[in-house]
């Protein structure tokens, strides 16, 4: 009765399962990449970097500026100056501005043109700031920025990828292992009842009811634990579900894995792939960016060891808008020239920054190596793990063959009252325990397939 009850009991519950929904692997990523919080940081990171950028493009934004003076004392108006101005930076560091200026009053500064005056001119740095100021610096860094940060989102899916499917698949297989162990147990079901029989007509002992009882509640015990274990993995796949309001929920217990991929496991990459897929690896072009933000700063240190050297030069019109008399025919006698000139003796702000971004580049540039070279120091070691567990898979499929051969003649035999019941438990748990050992060969062999993929970067692209 209670052997009955066991089996209802397993049949319910793989019954069920049968009519359960299938959460695919392309779904679970999917879901990954659009809720889970290390992808929204990443993409909260560029979306930041593109502020940065916008706001460093705003040195080119044309500025108007205003400026009035004016004194009045004991009725008599002193001096009254405005001057409006609009000022342009443009790419090349060159300042283009326009303005006119409105001076009257009694005591006006003779430096000051009485009247209206227009003018339009430029200011030119010559030596420090031509190639480069801090403000174009800032701008081209933000924009290094933003592409490194574009690398480091593919980096960190990346990473949050090979984690997540390498729960996957330790859930998928223990689903497997689930079903191997039902078949079993039901096998199992099939020879008690059988022995059962055959007892009570009196052509087996109660020794081997008792063998084979024993048999089905050692299945029991193993059906457990692999439903335990597999539960437990259901749950670590929780730690990656996250829905599209924030919140991160458990698994639904009507989910059961895509198991695909165990039936034709995926074949070794070529090494040349491998090597060529290492060069764009999103870890490797982090220091690319790094060495281009080190350059853009030894570069603008460079000019802090140059001399301040600004020319100006403006054309001159008498009234508003009026600029044929700057240009036609009397440009020598309408103008306003000036320069400006500042050099420091010593340089040693200048050349202290400077060798600080030469040193910088230098210590970028061995990380870079070092990382490459563990990179692919992993993905050669992953290599030579796959080809072995290769070797493995084939061993282990054929030991398998082999025992489910053994346990069918065994069963045969038993049938027509000629075999032992030891015998036949003894197979099967040879069975059991190769058909086990497969599986694991073949979790391990995905896991480690998936881990290769992520140490050459190529399993978020």
């Amino acid at each position: 009765m209670r052997i009955g009850l066991i089996t209802i009991c397993l049949f319910l519950l793989f019954s069920g399962t049968k009519a359960q929904e299938v959460y695919t692997l392309q779904e679970y990523l999917e879901q990954l990449e659009e809720n889970h919080p290390v992808a929204k940081t990443a993409g909260l990171r560029i979306d930041q970097m593109a502020s940065k950028v916008l706001a460093g493009k705003g040195i080119f934004d044309p500025t108007l500026t205003y400026n009035q003076d004016k004194k009045t004392l004991d009725g008599t108006s002193y001096y009254n100056h405005s001057n409006p101005e609009l000022k342009v930076l443009t790419p090349v560091g060159i300042r283009v501005k326009a303005g006119i200026e409105n001076n009257t009053g009694k005591y006006l500064n003779p430096e000051l043109t009485n009247g209206v005056m227009s003018y339009a001119g430029v200011e030119i740095p010559v030596l420090k700031g031509l190639l480069i100021d801090e403000q174009r610096a800032a701008l081209q860094m933000a924009r290094i920025m933003e592409s490194q940060s574009e690398v480091e989102r593919r980096a960190a899916l990346n990473r949050l990828y090979e984690q997540a499917i390498e729960t996957y698949v330790d859930w998928a297989g223990y689903y497997l292992v689930l079903g191997q162990l039902r078949d079993n147990f039901l096998r199992a079901q099939e020879y008690f009842s059988l022995t059962k029989n055959l007892f009570e007509n009196g052509d087996k002992s109660a020794a081997d009811t008792t063998e084979a009882y024993s048999q089905v509640l050692a299945m029991r015990v193993q059906l457990a634990e692999t439903q335990m274990n597999f539960q437990k993995a259901g749950v670590e796949l929780s730690y990656y579900l996250w829905n599209e309001q924030g919140s991160p929920y458990l698994i639904n217990p009507a989910w059961i894995p895509q198991t695909y991929f165990f039936e034709r496991l995926p074949a070794l990459t070529p090494s040349e792939e491998l090597s060529r897929a290492l060069s764009l690896h999103p870890e490797v072009l982090v220091y690319d960016f790094k060495l281009q933000g080190y350059t853009l700063e030894r570069k603008l240190n460079f000019q802090s060891m140059l001399p301040e050297l600004t020319l100006k030069a403006n054309v001159l019109s008498k009234d508003y808008y009026r600029f044929e008399s700057a240009v036609n025919p009397y440009l020598g006698n309408n103008n306003k020239f000036g320069l400006s000139f500042k050099a420091p003796l010593f340089m040693r702000e200048g050349r202290g920054k400077y060798q600080y971004a030469e040193l910088k580049i230098q210590e970028t540039e061995w990380e870079r190596r070092q990382k490459r070279w563990m990179l692919n120091s992993k993905i050669m070691s992953l290599q030579q793990k796959l080809t072995g567990l290769q070797n493995q898979i084939q061993l282990s499929e054929d030991l398998v063959i082999s025992y489910q051969r053994m346990l069918d003649f065994e069963t045969m035999k038993f049938q027509q009252g000629d075999a032992s019941l030891f015998v036949i438990n003894s197979r099967q748990n040879k069975l059991i325990e190769s058909l086990i050992k497969l599986q694991k060969t073949k979790t391990d062999y995905l896991k480690t397939w998936y881990k290769q993929q992520a140490e050459s970067g190529l399993l978020y692209q």
